[in-house]
């Protein structure tokens, strides 16, 4: 026999496996100092043949100690950083990667199990994508979402907007995207933030008090106090109408002069749908539009007009309509940068509003080939691997995934990719 009898040691294992039991219990925090102490009891009661000396025992209590320290730690850990949420002023459990689309006349709540809230303000479509452990992500597809974020220890809050990432650990923002005119906007309230994506090179801090705004078809962006900048309203208000004079007429007049003469000469109610719809009436807006002919409006708009047109309709609940505006646009307009945002956006309404996801497929992938590398690639395609899936068509949704992850590894699809890939 050995300096130790094999008897005491056996019962240290047996005992020490009915604490780690005990210890993964539902009730274990509770329970934990109590069963300890039992524990540690029990061994000195033992009587083996040969009593231990003490700095065996102590140094076996003390790896038993850390033992059950570290499954209580772990059992904490995981609770504490397991997210849920709710949607909506009923408070309706959530689901992880569903996406949630508030209305035109309200805002949607959703509330995570941590504290962290999230407002969708109208108009707005996102989905939630959590990390258990490491990161939480929401995906701000269209719209504006206020954010207050709840600060924990190795938790990384991920906001992606269109093609822009707002990195976060506890702090209160509100971020904005517009994929048609391409425009995003970031406001500071507390706590601190990185904003990252086209035109910000290696990312760009906003502090308390600042707001970020950027502006893809200018490559233009814009860091300043908050209080010093028009409303984000006002802000894509003034680009539609420069984008109005800059484009709209271009294959009729030749100068912004004539332009604007031309606008100033219209009827009334040629005008009176882009200013209910800045007011976000877009119900009014589109009736507006038909009381002065939406057919014709489609013929005589110019491309930037037209694609708030498309936008109006879609916001309005009118798939026919908004599927008219932008098909007649691509007609138009082939050549235009706008003809594929119109691909994209078509492909949205089938597949969000229709639930065609033939049509959708065909719609991203006709974006994709006209702007394999632009602004809204990434979620053309992170759309077009869900079409497919939904279409019962796995091999072609796990090779898009593939094609996904290779591009796009941090993406806001990343986490659907992965799965989908370990089907």
């Amino acid at each position: 026999m050995g300096f130790l009898d094999e008897k005491p040691i056996e019962r240290l294992a047996i005992r020490v496996k009915r604490v780690q039991d005990k210890l993964l219990a539902e009730n274990a925090p509770e329970r934990f100092e109590k069963g300890y102490r039992a524990f540690i009891s029990a061994i000195d009661q033992e009587t083996p043949q040969r009593r231990w000396p003490a700095a065996i025992r102590w140094a076996v209590s003390l790896s038993v100690a850390a033992t059950a320290v570290f499954a209580l730690w772990w059992i904490r850990t995981d609770r504490a950083t397991t997210l849920s949420f709710t949607v909506g002023h009923e408070h309706t459990p959530g689901t992880v990667g569903g996406w949630i689309t508030a209305p035109p006349d309200k805002s949607v709540p959703v509330d995570f199990s941590d504290g962290t809230r999230l407002a969708l303000e109208p108009n707005t479509r996102a989905r939630i994508g959590l990390y258990q452990l490491t990161a939480a992500r929401i995906v701000l597809e269209a719209g504006s979402a206020r954010v207050s974020v709840v600060h924990r220890e190795r938790v990384q809050w991920r906001v992606d907007a269109g093609p822009f990432s707002v990195r976060v650990t506890g702090t209160r923002f509100k971020v904005s995207w517009n994929p048609e005119l391409q425009l995003f906007e970031v406001t500071l309230r507390e706590g601190a933030i990185i904003a990252e994506g086209p035109v910000l090179n290696q990312g760009q801090t906003v502090g308390r008090g600042q707001t970020l705004r950027v502006s893809l078809p200018r490559a233009m962006a814009l860091l300043a106090s908050t209080n010093a900048l028009p409303s984000y309203r006002d802000w894509v208000a003034s680009m539609r109408s420069d984008a109005n004079k800059d484009r709209d007429n271009e294959s009729k007049f030749t100068s912004e002069a004539q332009t604007e003469s031309r606008r100033k000469r219209a009827n009334g109610s040629d005008v009176r749908w882009m200013e209910l719809a800045e007011q976000g009436h877009y119900e009014a807006a589109l009736g507006a539009a038909e009381e002065r002919g939406f057919h014709r409006l489609c013929r005589s708009l110019g491309v930037a007009s037209l694609v708030r047109l498309a936008e109006v309709a879609r916001f309005a609940g009118r798939v026919d309509r908004t599927e008219e505006a932008l098909l007649v646009l691509r007609k138009r307009f082939p050549k235009h940068r706008e003809s594929a945002i119109a691909a994209y956006t078509l492909g949205l309404a089938a597949f969000d509003q229709k639930r065609d996801y033939h049509e959708a497929e065909k719609w991203f992938e006709v974006y994709l080939r006209q702007q394999p590398s632009g602004p809204l690639a990434r979620e053309a395609l992170g759309r077009l691997m869900e079409a497919q899936y939904r279409l019962g068509r796995k091999p072609n949704a796990k090779h898009t995934a593939r094609r996904y992850l290779d591009q796009y590894s941090d993406g806001p699809h990343a986490d659907i990719a992965a799965r989908l890939i370990d089907e």
